[in-house]
């Protein structure tokens, strides 16, 4: 029961790690395109 038990939490731990590592890496890109006043939407990257 346990074992069982911290295993579920060890895996919600991680993802719970993953999406606070995705939402954290969003922000910064989303604050790079509002630094850059770049609409996000019709930005094209220059070629």
């Amino acid at each position: 029961m346990l074992s069982q038990f911290s295993r579920a939490s060890i895996i919600e731990h991680f993802i719970r790690r993953q999406e606070v590592r995705f939402n954290i890496s969003r922000q910064i890109l989303f604050s790079f395109f509002a630094l850059n006043d770049i609409d996000i939407y019709t930005y094209k990257p220059q070629k």
